[in-house]
This record gives structure tokens, C-alpha cells and sequence, in this order.
């Protein structure tokens, strides 16, 4: 019974099934529908993968051209920097050498006439300029003092020995002391000379004899501050001639300097060619933008090139060119800068030597009208005793009469002896004043017979590099290397400056070195351009070729081959807004990125062939550019500051004014020497520099891509970049 129930059920079950079961099917629509999703998920994957790929691509070519551009940037920053630390270096050098000039380095030595004729003048003063021990007026305190201060001055300004006489130390050093002998002897001189006006007898000689005493204070003060520097520039004489100065400094010269323009010519890829003009493809930078190239390349997984090619690009820079070594700076034509050699005297000391012979010629005549009035009263007394005596020989004289008569004979007698007596002592003080008056005026006499030379060897015109066939420094005050080094020595010669005016005044030091570091700047940039070194042996020196000619790079065609003036910093034929000016600076400050990438659909190529068969080739455009002010001067300009020219190898920051060579525009505070390289809030440098060479992407021009169709790339690659040139003109949106 049991069995029978589940049996019905069974069919139960199965009938209900059977009932409510389909057959399967689908309609033609749906099939359609269903292909056409997948053929538009094919598509749109494959386009999504185009765009992708493309976007990649650029994104590459954005990635190549920047990156090179930077490098190429930067490459301009370190040949710039680089220009920087060689003129620093000169300008160590040139505050160096301005002190003792060449000369020392090369062992010269002479006792000059100038000095020769100053130590005759001082040998033949330093007896007659000590105020008398024995005089009417109370002169011994002032001998006690003068006596030893003078004849200690005299045995250190004119050694016995005479190799001591000669001088060794030249320029700065030499010109100071020389001016300090001529003002010693001038005060000597002005000392002895109003020593006569103590020779005037009192009464009459009471004010000439303050006046003597006024000249010879004011004179013992002088002659005490030229002691005082007399001795600190023999303290720098010393320190000069150790040699240690010297040693330093041929290190910077030989050493440093060569190894900064080496630096210099690896950046330009010159790799120390000696040789003008412009730099051969290669050296770091270009090594750098070839690296960078194929770096993206791997990491973008993709062709990656450069145009212009990486490995024959190079900076627009080149050497500077040389010296023109033809006429060198005739006698009489120096630049204004170039200072003067006259020795010069003080005006408060002539001023008191005028006001003095004043006095003693005032006093001469007291002294002669005195005599006179002496004359005259032994005349008178002659005439009264005449008269006595023939009162005497008359008739009735008695004895007392003849007794008075005998008082008043012997009474004239008396007083004549007496004016005699003065006669003789006042003529002996004219013959005197006359005879010291005479040496005072001989030795005196002899200062004007100085002339317009200071003997001083680095004076020099053969010495300075000036004659013919050297340097001629119209041209070499504009040069780089000049400009590059001049604002450093501005600098650092300031505090020296602030020390030799304040300390140094009577010997003018700070005008001596202010001239000589003028002079030395445009020698040393000379030496170092042109290969040729001062050789010197005795008292005659002379530039001869000995080494290599340096160079800093400088922008290509900022200086002419030729001309008056071979400087045209920013007024390059690239800088100029013409065609062809603007198709130069195309060419040397842009370059472009290029990357290929084939194109595989993400599905079947069957259903979905490529479009472009040549693949994906994408470019872009970057420029380098410097950031700072572009405000070149006017052609031939004089200005006493360098034109803020941004595109140059200097860069001097905008915010400041660096000085053309010869004008002084740094000051500062004293200061140690050793101390010129330490930042100072009390230093007004005129030495700031702003590197500011950038990069940044710029639309593609037309004419920089028509020079990569035919770079050598891959076929697919050039075939499409001659297509894009092609269809330029309608790709610009803007």
C-alpha cells in the first residue's frame, strides 16, 4: 500500500515537471547585440590602449626634450661658475701682486736715483732740523726730544750699509715709502728753515720765534706719524719678502688657474685644446644629455632621440678670443684709469715753508736794519767824541772838566765797543742764516729735481706689458677675463683700502694701491690670455712666451674677431629680432625630443588593424634660457658699470652693479687682509653673482622640426616626422 502512494507520487512529480519545462533557445537579436558588445569592447580597448601608448609617448618626449634642455642649463651654470672662480682667483692674485709687484718675485733690487737724491736731502737736513741746544728762547726741551727722534729716523730711512739702500719691494710698497721720504725731508726742511728764526736776537725775534716753535710741533708731528708708517710698511715689506705671499700666489697662478680653465674646457667638451674658436661636439654635458636620453628611453620602454643629436650638440659657447698682440699701449695714451707715477708733496708742508721764509726774510731785515742802527750810533758816538775832543783842547780846562771829559770818552768808548760788539755777533747770525739758509735751500732745491718719474720699477712701461706687440689696454679692459675679475678685486681690496686711508694717509697707500691693482688687473688677465710671464734680472724686466694661452668661454659671437672694440655682449647677431637672428637663437638655445613607439591593437589585429602602421611618434620643444635682466649697453659705451646682460658666461646678479674695470665701488670697514673671503655685514661687495640659466618646454616650431626629418632615426620614425612637418601648418591650433 505503501509502495503504491510513492509510485503515484513519482508520476505525479514527473508530469508537473514535463508541464512546466522549455526547450532553449535565443534570438538572432541578442546574438547581434552580445557581438556588437564585444567588437565595441575591442575597440574601445584598443583605442583606450592608443591613447595610452600616445600619451605615454609624449609624455617621453616631453621627459627628453626638458631633461636635456636642463642639462644644457646647467652646463651654462657651471661654465658660468666656473668663469667666476678663475676671476676670483686672478683677483687673489692681482691684490697680491699690487703690493710688491712682479719685480719681487723675480729677485730685482736697485737703490733708484729718487731715492738717492731724497737720502742726500735728508742726509744733509737731519744735522740742521733738531732746534739749537743754545738759543735766546728756551729751545732745549725741543732738541732733547728732536735730536734722538730725527737721527733714529735718519739711520733707519738711510742705512749705512748700501745693499740696505736698494729697494726690493716695489708698486704699492715702493711709491709709500717714497712719498714718506719726500715728506719727511719736505718737514726736515720746514724745521731747519725756521731754526734761523731763532737766530733773530730778542726782542724783535719774540714772534718769529713762535713761529718756530708752532712750525717745528707741527713738523714733529708729522715727521712722528711718517715714522709710524714707515715702520708698518716695512712690517708688509717683510712679510713680502718671506716669499710666503709669493709662493701662495705662483700656486694660484701655475696650479689653480690652469686646473679652473681646464674645468672650463671639459664642460665646453673641449677637453684642454688650446686652440681659439668653437668647441668640438662632446665633453660632460653632452655626455649627460646622452645619458639622460637613454635613460628615458628604458624607462618609457620606447625609441628615444634628440635633435640635434645628443652626441654632436654642444653649448653656445666658445673660447674667448685672444690678445691681439699687434700694437701694444703707445707712451702718452694710457686709459684714464690708468693712474699716474708722479710723487707727490704735501701742501700744509710747502704752506709752512713759504710762511717761514717769510719770517726769516722779516727777520733778516730786523737783523740788517738793526745794523744799521748800530752803524748809526757808533757814528753818532764817533761824532760826540770828536766833539769831546776839542772841547778838551781848548784853552782853561781845568782838571776836573778834563777829568768828566775822560769819564765821557770812556763811556763813548764803551758803548761803541758794545755796538760793535753786536755788529760783529749780528753779522755773525746773518752769515750763519745765511750759510744754513743756503744748504736748507740747496737740499730742499733738490726735491724738485724729482721730475715726473718715481723710479719705481714696476713703473715700468716694458715692465707693464705695454710695448708693442703686447697689451693694449683699451682692448683688455673689456675683456671677459677683465670684467670677470675686476668686481672681485674691488672687493677685496676694499678693506685693505679702509685700512691704508685711515692708517697710511701721509704715505698715500690707498691711492698707490688703488692704482696698481687697477693696472695689475688688466697684466694679470693679459699674462694669462696670452701665454707670455714677466722675466726680469737687475733693473730690466720683459714679457716673453712661456706658457699656454688660457681662455674663458664666453657666449659664440660676443666677441668679434676684430675691431676698435671687440666686445658685443648682448648684441650678438642672435640676440637681434630678424629672421635670420632668430633662427641662430633657435638653433643654439632649443632642442627637441623625439620618441617612437610601435602600435599593437590590445586585440585581434585581424578585426582591429592599425590605423598607423608607422607607429606612435610623438616630439617636443624645450628651450634654455637665462631668467636674469637682458639690458646691453649702447655700442662703445663707457659706463662705469658692466650692462646686466643675462645670456652671458658672468651673471652678475641684476640686483647690484658690478664695475667695469678702473671704477671703485665696493667699500668696507677695515679689515685683516686674510679676511677678504669671509662674508662681513660691514662689506659692500660689488662681487654678487646670480646663476639663472632654466629650461622649460615651448610650443614646436616648424623650422627646428624640419631639421629632424632627416635625422637618422628609424624609418618608421622619420616617415612620421615628415609627415608632421607636412601637415604643420594645420596642426597649429594657436
Amino acid at each position: 500500500m505503501e509502495s503504491s502512494n510513492n509510485f503515484k507520487t513519482s508520476q505525479r512529480f514527473q508530469r508537473s515537471y514535463r508541464g512546466t519545462a522549455r526547450s532553449g533557445k535565443i534570438s538572432i537579436v541578442t546574438i547581434f547585440a552580445i557581438l556588437g558588445l564585444i567588437v565595441m569592447a575591442g575597440f574601445i580597448g584598443n583605442a583606450g590602449q592608443v591613447v595610452t601608448t600616445k600619451v605615454s609617448a609624449q609624455n617621453a618626449a616631453d621627459a627628453v626634450a626638458f631633461s636635456s634642455a636642463q642639462w644644457m642649463a646647467r652646463g651654462m651654470n657651471a661654465a658660468t661658475a666656473t668663469n667666476h672662480l678663475i676671476g676670483e682667483v686672478t683677483g687673489l692674485c692681482v691684490v697680491i701682486e699690487a703690493l710688491g709687484g712682479p719685480e719681487l718675485d723675480a729677485g730685482m733690487s736697485q737703490y733708484t736715483p729718487q731715492n738717492k737724491t731724497l737720502d742726500g736731502v735728508m742726509d744733509a737736513l737731519y744735522k740742521l732740523a733738531p732746534a739749537p741746544a743754545v738759543s735766546p728762547y728756551p729751545t732745549e726741551i725741543l732738541n732733547a726730544f728732536e735730536e734722538p727722534l730725527i737721527d733714529a729716523l735718519h739711520s733707519v730711512m738711510v742705512p749705512d750699509d748700501e745693499d740696505a739702500k736698494k729697494s726690493r719691494v716695489w708698486a704699492t710698497v715702493y711709491d709709500a715709502k717714497l712719498q714718506l721720504k719726500v715728506d719727511v725731508d719736505t718737514w726736515l726742511g720746514v724745521e731747519a728753515l725756521s731754526n734761523l728764526l731763532f737766530l733773530i736776537p730778542p726782542p724783535f725775534g719774540y714772534p718769529t720765534a713762535a713761529v718756530a716753535f708752532g712750525a717745528h710741533i707741527v713738523a714733529d708731528v708729522a715727521i712722528v706719524e711718517d715714522g709710524k708708517e714707515w715702520f708698518m710698511l716695512t712690517a708688509v715689506e717683510i712679510v713680502l719678502e718671506s716669499q710666503i705671499a709669493t709662493e701662495f700666489k705662483t700656486v694660484l697662478e701655475e696650479t689653480l688657474i690652469p686646473a679652473l680653465v681646464a674645468n672650463g674646457d671639459f664642460i665646453a667638451g673641449q677637453k684642454g685644446s688650446k686652440s681659439g674658436g668653437a668647441p668640438p661636439a662632446g665633453g660632460i654635458v653632452s655626455a649627460a644629455v646622452n645619458d639622460a636620453v637613454t635613460h628615458l628611453g628604458k624607462t618609457y620602454a620606447l625609441q628615444a632621440f634628440l635633435f640635434p643629436e645628443a652626441a654632436r650638440f654642444s653649448m653656445p659657447i666658445e673660447r674667448e678670443p685672444g690678445p691681439s698682440l699687434r700694437e701694444g699701449t703707445p707712451q702718452g695714451q694710457d686709459e684714464p684709469e690708468w693712474g699716474k707715477d708722479t710723487p707727490l708733496t704735501l701742501p700744509d708742508a710747502s704752506g709752512q715753508l713759504s710762511n717761514i721764509k717769510d719770517n726769516v726774510d722779516g727777520g733778516r731785515k730786523k737783523i740788517v736794519a738793526r745794523i744799521a742802527h748800530l752803524n748809526q750810533s757808533i757814528a753818532t758816538l764817533d761824532g760826540l767824541e770828536a766833539d769831546i775832543n776839542k772841547l778838551e783842547g781848548q784853552d782853561g780846562v781845568t782838571a776836573d772838566e778834563r777829568k768828566d771829559f775822560d769819564a765821557e770818552k770812556a763811556k763813548i768808548d764803551k758803548d761803541k765797543k758794545d755796538d760793535n760788539d753786536e755788529i760783529t755777533e749780528l753779522n755773525g747770525k746773518l752769515a750763519d742764516m745765511d750759510n744754513k739758509q743756503k744748504s736748507t735751500d740747496k737740499a730742499m732745491s733738490s726735491l724738485g729735481q724729482l721730475g715726473s718719474e718715481s723710479g719705481n720699477l714696476s713703473a715700468k712701461r716694458a715692465h707693464l706689458a705695454l710695448n708693442p706687440g703686447q697689451m693694449k689696454e683699451s682692448e683688455e679692459r673689456y675683456t671677459q677675463w677683465a670684467r670677470a675679475t675686476y668686481p672681485y678685486v674691488d672687493s677685496f681690496r676694499a678693506p685693505i683700502l679702509a685700512i691704508f686711508a685711515d692708517q697710511l694717509t701721509r704715505s698715500g697707500a690707498a691711492d698707490h694701491y688703488e692704482k696698481w691693482t687697477n693696472r695689475y688687473t688688466l697684466t694679470k688677465t693679459f699674462q694669462f690670455r696670452s701665454g707670455m710671464h714677466f722675466h726680469g734680472s737687475g733693473t730690466e724686466g720683459s714679457w716673453q712666451q712661456a706658457g699656454d694661452k688660457l681662455a674663458m668661454y664666453v657666449m659664440r659671437d660676443a666677441y668679434a674677431k676684430s675691431g676698435a672694440r671687440h666686445d658685443q655682449k648682448g648684441r650678438e647677431p642672435w640676440t637681434l629680432s630678424t629672421n635670420a637672428g632668430k633662427q641662430q637663437a633657435e638653433k643654439l638655445f632649443t632642442v627637441i625630443g623625439l620618441t617612437h613607439r610601435d602600435l599593437k591593437p590590445l586585440f585581434s589585429p585581424v578585426i582591429y588593424p592599425s590605423g598607423d602602421k608607422h607607429g606612435a611618434t610623438t616630439f617636443a620643444q624645450a628651450v634654455f634660457y637665462n631668467a636674469n635682466d637682458q639690458k646691453p649697453d649702447a655700442v662703445n659705451a663707457k659706463s662705469p658699470t658692466q650692462a646686466k646682460v643675462g645670456w652671458d658666461t658672468l651673471n652678475w646678479d641684476p640686483s647690484g652693479s658690478a664695475p667695469e674695470w678702473g671704477h671703485r665701488q665696493a667699500v668696507a670697514a677695515e679689515d685683516w687682509p686674510w679676511n677678504v673671503l669671509t662674508s662681513s655685514s660691514s662689506r659692500s661687495s660689488s662681487a654678487k653673482v646670480k646663476l639663472n640659466w632654466q629650461a622649460k618646454l615651448m610650443p614646436v616650431t616648424k623650422t627646428r622640426l624640419q631639421g629632424a626629418v632627416t635625422m637618422p632615426m628609424s624609418a618608421d620614425m622619420n616617415a612620421n616626422v615628415a609627415e608632421a612637418f607636412k601637415l604643420f601648418d594645420r596642426m597649429v591650433t594657436h
